[in-house]
């Protein structure tokens, strides 16, 4: 299975994310199967609650080529593994916080 790695750094807004998604976006809307999303948040210090908001609705409309979403988080901040629980709930997708790069990438491409 393909996986997308998404890098997500420093302060997060709904407008970043867009650009970050909107190349894959377009990629999924031409078909070609399914993808599993890796985002690396382990470097994010914050984000805009409307980035959560986008990505939910960004996620509702591609739900049919994604198989799953990882999510890589610095193992001290506990928040952003609640929030990504959360979102996997809000979504209704297959979502699992990660403290490493390497099981998040393995989880994600079984």
């Amino acid at each position: 299975m393909s996986v997308e790695t998404i890098i997500l750094e420093g302060h997060l807004s709904a407008r970043q994310l867009i650009e970050q998604l909107a190349p894959l976006g377009h990629r999924l809307r031409l078909g070609g199967g399914r993808v599993a999303l890796l985002f690396d948040a382990a470097a994010l210090d914050s984000y805009e609650v409307d980035a959560v908001v986008t990505f939910i609705i960004w996620h509702e409309r591609h739900r049919d080529a994604i198989s799953k979403v990882a999510v890589v988080v610095d193992p001290r901040d506990r928040s952003l593994r609640q929030v990504a629980t959360a979102i996997g709930l809000t979504a209704k997708t297959r979502m699992r916080a990660w403290d490493r790069f390497d099981q998040a990438l393995d989880w994600a491409s079984m």
